[in-house]
């Protein structure tokens, strides 16, 4: 179990690719603070992992959700250690086609959670000698003609872990 003892929070907790690292992290021995907006398969989850897990539902596109969700992960279990950056949503269009709406949804769902968690967490995970964990994409290293705002929000997210390493 290389992560018994640790905390972390994951964000997208609930469902995909952040319900399978919830699922490891505690297989790992961690508790695990989830975040996601999906109630019903944020409760499942919490039910079927148990003790080791927390589920929070809270919109995190809301400046003041990192340090509830930071807050609330030290309630539960102590400390944060791990923080993973996975939640994201955005719309797919053509450049050309794309809207300042559909920008928004990836800034404010992708890159700024990402910034403002980093940030309410860096006491804990400094004393921690913890760990972020951020995704990058691809679709801004290739291109993708339909990924414009994803793109744009993901390489955003792999230049400011850049200067946070």
């Amino acid at each position: 179990m290389r992560l018994q003892g640790k905390t972390a929070i994951v964000t997208g907790g609930a469902g995909g690719i952040g319900r399978a690292i919830t699922r490891v992290f505690v297989r790992e021995g961690a508790n695990v603070l989830f975040v996601d907006i999906d109630d019903e398969r944020g409760t499942a989850l919490e039910k079927e992992l148990g003790a080791a897990t927390r589920f929070l539902n809270v919109d995190i596109a809301r400046r003041e959700s990192a340090d509830q969700i930071r807050d609330a992960a030290v309630d539960a279990f102590g400390s944060v250690d791990v923080l993973v950056n996975n939640a994201h949503a955005s719309r797919q269009a053509l450049l050309v086609d794309h809207t300042q709406d559909m920008f928004d949804l990836s800034f404010q769902t992708g890159f700024y959670p990402v910034v403002h968690l980093m940030q309410a967490c860096y006491p804990q995970l400094k004393s921690a000698k913890g760990s972020v964990i951020n995704f990058a994409s691809g679709s801004g290293l290739d291109g993708m003609p339909t990924q414009t705002s994803y793109a744009a929000a993901k390489e955003a997210i792999r230049g400011v872990s850049r200067v946070a390493a």
